[in-house]
């Protein structure tokens, strides 16, 4: 048994080294993999490997999951990035600034856990164009993808065909009201 398991992570160490994780070019990509291997390790201590104070704030904050340590991040794109991958509340959806794509996706993934779909209509305006590649502010005009699919995949939770009266885009109200999908 125990030659299996030296076996098994020898296998694994060798993924890791083959994939690439000790050639990463940049700083953010290292850092980055630090932090996943503090958060898949439980070992918030591996974050001190950070020199960027930004950068060892995110490991922390999201090893230990406070939100203290994404408060203190004073570089915006990294503290949405740290707020964004905090367990999942809807307070700390609203900390995050980047209201273009982050933040609505917080708040699409926060009402399909809570299958609340009041939820839905507090994702901002044009995240994601959905036919048109030059975003309009006007919804009518340009509707979120992330607001319609919010309430098609609270739909497909609860069969409540009710939500699809909420969706903009056509051709996502027609599948949203097919009887035969769940």
């Amino acid at each position: 048994m125990n030659k299996k398991l030296i076996i098994l992570t020898s296998v694994l160490a060798l993924i890791l080294l083959v994939s690439g994780c000790q050639t990463m070019p940049s700083a953010g990509n290292s850092y980055d993999m630090i932090r996943e291997n503090a958060r898949y390790s439980a070992n918030h201590t591996l974050c001190l490997q950070i020199d960027n104070e930004d950068y060892r704030n995110f490991c922390f904050g999201v090893v230990k999951k406070d939100i203290s340590f994404c408060d203190n991040i004073k570089d915006i794109d990294i503290k949405d990035r740290c707020y964004f991958e905090l367990p999942l509340e809807f307070d700390v959806c609203n900390k995050i600034t980047d209201d273009n794509s982050l933040k609505g996706e917080c708040m699409l993934n926060y009402a399909l856990v809570t299958q609340n779909a009041s939820f839905c209509e507090t994702i901002p305006d044009a995240i994601y164009p959905a036919e048109d590649p030059e975003p309009l502010r006007n919804r009518e005009e340009n509707p979120t993808t992330l607001r319609d699919n919010c309430y098609l995949g609270i739909r497909l939770k609860t069969n409540d065909t009710s939500l699809c009266d909420n969706i903009i885009i056509e051709s996502n109200k027609q599948y949203c009201l097919n009887p035969s999908i769940t």
